[in-house]
């Protein structure tokens, strides 16, 4: 089981000096610049039929209450198939990525997300090896 806090953003403040000619003096200033740096979840959940659901959010603890104690969609994929487990979960900072990796994720097989979800490399590598016969890697 995970444990995260409540979703923030991670604030980077950057200083610059910067200086200024005026005459025969010099003057130096400093300027704080604020970045906000949005934080995103890829998660998977093992539901209780033993299928997976992969999602993305920026608010994993909202999202997992949503998903376990939420009565409002009785048509989602994981309101009847509870109880529910988070067993996989990605951080991201840009949403792009983020959503690329779902997307990804949704594709692959089961034995591959499961690879994934117990870090079994080698399995994961060789799953991902394309054994069609029409693939260029097979033709003799």
């Amino acid at each position: 089981m995970f444990s995260f806090e409540r979703s923030r953003e991670v604030v980077y403040t950057e200083q610059r000096r910067s200086r200024v000619c005026l005459g025969s003096s010099v003057v130096e200033n400093t300027h704080s610049h604020t970045i906000k740096m949005k934080t995103y979840y890829v998660y998977i959940i093992q539901c209780s039929d033993t299928t997976y659901y992969t999602g993305m959010t920026n608010n994993i603890n909202r999202r997992w209450q949503e998903h376990c104690y939420s009565e409002e969609n009785p048509d989602s994929y994981t309101y009847k198939r509870k109880p529910l487990k988070l067993v996989f979960c990605e951080i991201f900072n840009d949403v792009n990525q983020a959503y690329a990796f779902e997307r990804k994720l949704k594709k692959w097989s089961k034995a591959k997300k499961e690879a994934l979800i117990n870090q079994n490399w080698d399995k994961l590598k060789e799953l991902a090896v394309c054994k069609n016969e029409t693939h260029f890697s097979n033709k003799k």
